[in-house]
């Protein structure tokens, strides 16, 4: 699939204390991708960038982030 910034995306991320987990689905529920990253500065921003290469960010959706990633963006984003 071409990927394209028009497109609307739903982005998952199963918080961890060493990794994140992180799935990218279309509004329809067809699952595009999932990844691993590391629960580090570098790995939150590699994280949000691979996941917006997919397309708009509409919705995401974190699991445990207050316990195992305070400080991820991906656990406070609000897309526009």
């Amino acid at each position: 699939m071409a990927r394209n910034r028009k497109i609307r995306i739903i982005g998952g991320v199963d918080t961890h204390g060493s990794t994140h987990h992180a799935a990218v689905i279309l509004m329809s529920g067809w699952r595009l991708a999932d990844q691993e990253f590391p629960a580090t500065p570098d790995g939150y921003a590699a994280l949000l960038q691979w996941m917006r290469s997919f397309g708009r960010l509409a919705m995401w959706e974190s699991r445990a982030p207050a316990l195992t990633a305070p400080d991820c963006p991906v656990t406070s984003i609000r897309p526009r």
